[in-house]
């Protein structure tokens, strides 16, 4: 019903555009020319169907990044490229997280595994959104760098932490800073030292990251708009792995800081782009088949990210997907060793479970 209005309406402007026409030649005082007559009746039906079918001009709506920004966050005429001379305090590799309220406990846990099993690394701790107390413990306990995100440096939506708009700006400030992150989630767990051949698959292709759980395609989980924002279609993504921005490596390589980190910057600092009007979280349909349509479910951030390395790849996953990990998730409930709780003091006062003065279940690692 609704395709046969839409061919009606379309042979109602043609007739409209004809009849037009030829009033046009009439009062413009020539002769009537068949030939010329069919001629500019043919140039404006070519001009109602680049109307309707050319969609919206996406070079309005690319985001661009606010010079603000662009210099705050090291997008400079001459960037930090990767290697850099780092500081004397500061041994490689690099390890980033970002805590919020709802991960505060976990991330007790992460800083111990990274403490057992990369015991010369580099751990930064941001805290996002904390109260002043999880803040001041967090900071107590993680021997690490600690950082509070300040939200106010940054537009307002990047507040709304669902959008996880905080994630890839914590990651360039970090790969700026250091030239390379091993960027986790404090939901998982370091579970070997050995993590030399991981670095070495990053190197290769500048960016590690892990497909989802679920094997979804980037257009499953991508609301329709955001391609229109990066200029793509929806149907290149069809068989794109989808990766989790959770945990990833980077170098800041001029691939990285140019086509992976500032078009992932442009639209997670753009409200319109990593939230379009319509998408949500909730209420995924995968009941629909084939799986590589799009579900009703957007993941921000995520989707943001896995449209520009598909672009930067070819849509080539496997050239930046890893299959091994050096990590794993949390055991619910937290995780023991040997049935033992591990304990440690901080400042003369003991800490269980890597939580300072809460009491409570403790948290440990393998």
């Amino acid at each position: 019903m609704f395709g046969q209005m839409k061919t009606k309406s379309l042979f109602i402007r043609i007739f409209c555009i004809l009849v037009t026409s030829i009033i046009v030649v009439l009062l413009s005082n020539q002769t009537p020319d068949f030939q010329h007559l069919v001629k500019e009746t043919n140039k404006h039906i070519g001009k109602l169907k680049n109307l309707n079918y050319a969609g919206p001009n996406v070079q309005e709506l690319q985001p661009e990044l606010d010079e603000k920004y662009m210099r705050r966050l090291g997008f400079l005429p001459v960037p930090r490229l990767y290697p850099i001379d780092l500081p004397g305090n500061v041994t490689p590799p690099v390890v980033v997280t970002a805590v919020t309220s709802g991960s505060w406990k976990a991330a007790h846990g992460f800083a111990l595994s990274v403490r057992r099993h990369l015991a010369n690394s580099t751990l930064v701790i941001y805290g996002v959104g904390l109260s002043p107390d999880d803040n001041y413990d967090l900071k107590t306990f993680c021997n690490c760098t600690y950082r509070k995100f300040q939200f106010e440096d940054y537009p307002s939506h990047v507040s709304i932490l669902k959008l996880h708009a905080y994630r890839p700006i914590i990651i360039q400030e970090t790969l700026n800073e250091f030239g390379m992150v091993i960027y986790l989630d404090p939901s998982v767990r370091v579970t070997t030292p050995d993590i030399a051949p991981y670095l070495r698959r990053a190197r290769a292709s500048s960016v590690l990251a892990w497909k989802l759980p679920s094997a979804l395609p980037t257009s499953a989980l991508t609301h329709e708009k955001m391609f229109t924002y990066f200029n793509t279609k929806r149907d290149s993504y069809y068989f794109h792995h989808m990766v989790e921005p959770r945990n990833l490596v980077a170098y800041n390589t001029e691939a990285v800081h140019q086509h992976v980190m500032l078009p992932w910057l442009q639209c997670a600092l753009t409200p319109q782009c990593i939230a379009p009007i319509g998408a949500q979280d909730t209420g995924c349909n995968f009941e629909h088949k084939p799986m590589y349509r799009y579900s009703g479910c957007h993941s921000y951030d995520a989707s943001a990210l896995n449209v520009v390395l598909g672009r930067l790849f070819k849509f080539n996953y496997g050239d930046y997907v890893g299959n091994e990990t050096f990590f794993r998730p949390a055991r619910p409930g937290g995780d023991a060793v040997a049935g033992k709780q591990e304990t440690s003091t901080v400042g003369g006062r003991p800490l269980v479970g890597g939580i300072v003065g809460r009491g409570g279940g403790g948290v440990t690692v393998n």
